[in-house]
């Protein structure tokens, strides 16, 4: 489970202010510590030396008995209170009552020291001991004997243990406290406000857009700022766009009517050629059936120019108006195999008369198409027609049927007709779909049936390419959808 930012931040602080807190409490234990036993050997040098001047003069007035209840005296003031006299040579002279005179065997030389007083701590005795000495002096400066005051140190210990565990209460109350208030701040202006800018993200990669977020006077602020900074830029550049995009719409829908006047004029243009010369022959032969009305042999040649002329218009117009007034395209699932197949066995007849070498092949298994029926026979069957018109004796004209993708990945299936003979150039290519355009003007082309051939292609959602080289043969290849058309109702089959 990942650790939020706040949680981390509390942490760290609180690992960082317990090293802090716990470095400066340790200094200031062991202050303590110096600072009681200071105090605690002062008062018992205070009470030692006191001692001593008593003890001294009882000495020097050799009355015993007056150090013996001294010490009773002084154990009913502080029971704890353990004292030693020993004389000059180390022998015990008195003690007060309850003393423990094994704790000495832990001080060796102590009756004998040379520094007065003689100070040690030995805390490995039960509750451990101050021990001091003091050397008992004659008025000549002769040593008559030794002091020795034994304190337990239970007192001393209580109140540093009492000041060790209120610094560990507060190091454990700073510890606890830190981190909650760490989470809690780390929450209130860490963690809100970035869950507050990452949701705002989501909402605007999915969306495109977001609220404005409120920008504080901090880290996070700024983070909100060149937030708001960004939507804000996204804003306008999402307005401008759709005003480009308006503007392209109409740029389109003018160069759509202006394509559709160019073409319009090319239609008339090639109508006004395709018809306005058969009717020059049809005038001209009139005219001469009426200067030879008398020559049967004249007439009937005329007049058969003038069938043939007119059946020339009649074709003419009838391919205009099946380019023109095209029905819709009615969508079934078309099995290309079946419906190419069916063409190339209809076109078997014209190869055969021609020479020419007809052949389908297919890569197996391709899927249905959504496409009209007749609408792809009608471009596989123009499309072949052409190969064979272009194709010499013993030429090849090959179709191949094979699965492909189009721009956008979509799925498609595509058909490739290719020829073996003389091929176009560049010029003849950027012309080759222009309605009455023809390469083959005096075998009676109208140069209506590759603008049909595009045309279909175009409303089936698919694209049509050509490639070809003087000389080497042309290719057409055509890839349609095989979830047909976007946008064309898809008919029952």
């Amino acid at each position: 489970m990942t650790m939020s930012s706040s949680t981390k931040i509390a942490l760290t602080s609180a690992v960082a202010g317990i090293l802090l807190f716990g470095g400066h409490a340790a200094l200031q234990l062991r202050q303590e510590d110096r600072d009681l036993r200071e105090a605690f050997a002062n008062e018992t040098a205070l009470l030692g030396r006191s001692l001593k001047v008593a003890l001294e003069n009882a000495l020097r007035d050799r009355q015993l008995e007056d150090i013996q209840e001294t010490l009773t005296e002084l154990e009913q003031i502080d029971p704890s209170l353990d004292v030693f006299v020993f004389d000059a040579r180390a022998n015990l002279r008195a003690e007060s009552a309850e003393s423990d005179p094994g704790a000495l065997l832990s001080m060796p030389l102590l009756a004998t020291a040379g520094v007065t007083p003689c100070v040690q701590w030995n805390e490995t005795l039960p509750e451990g001991r101050l021990f001091m000495a003091w050397l008992l002096e004659r008025d000549g400066g002769d040593t008559d004997g030794t002091l020795i005051i034994a304190r337990p140190l239970t007192r001393l210990l209580t109140d540093l243990s009492a000041t060790k565990k209120s610094a560990m209460i507060t190091m454990a109350s700073f510890l606890v406290v830190t981190i909650l208030l760490g989470v809690f701040l780390g929450h209130v202006y860490v963690q809100r406000p970035l869950s507050r800018v990452v949701r705002a993200m989501a909402t605007l990669r999915s969306r495109g857009t977001s609220e404005l977020l409120p920008a504080p006077a901090n880290e996070i602020g700024a983070v909100a700022s060149e937030f708001n900074a960004l939507v804000q830029a996204l804003r306008e550049a999402n307005e401008h766009l759709a005003l480009e995009t308006d503007a392209r719409l109409h740029l389109q829908q003018g160069l759509r009517r202006v394509d559709k006047l160019a073409t319009l004029g090319q239609v008339s243009a090639g109508l006004a050629h395709e018809i306005g010369s058969p009717l020059q022959i049809l005038g001209g032969r009139a005219r001469s059936l009426l200067s030879a009305a008398h020559d049967p042999d004249r007439v009937r040649k005329n007049a058969q120019i003038l069938v043939a002329q007119a059946d020339r218009i009649t074709r003419v117009v009838e391919q205009l108006l099946a380019f023109a007034r095209r029905r819709p395209a009615a969508l079934t699932e078309v099995e290309i195999i079946k419906a190419t197949g069916a063409v190339v066995d209809l076109l078997g007849l014209e190869a055969r008369r021609r020479q020419v070498h007809l052949e389908l092949t297919t890569e197996p298994e391709l899927p249905p198409v959504l496409a009209d029926a007749d609408q792809v026979q009608q471009v596989v069957l123009n499309l072949v027609s052409n190969a064979l018109a272009a194709t010499p004796v013993d030429g090849r004209v090959s179709v191949h049927l094979s699965r492909s993708s189009l721009s956008e990945g979509r799925a498609a299936v595509q058909i490739s007709v290719s020829d073996t003979g003389g091929g176009m150039s560049e010029e003849t290519q950027s012309k080759l779909f222009q309605p009455f355009f023809t390469t083959r003007p005096s075998e009676g082309g109208t140069g209506l049936g590759l603008a049909v051939v595009r045309s279909i292609v175009t409303e089936h959602g698919g694209a049509i390419e050509v490639e070809s080289q003087p000389g080497q043969g042309s290719r057409f290849v055509i890839d349609l959808p095989i979830d047909g058309p976007v946008g064309l109702q898809v008919m029952a089959s």
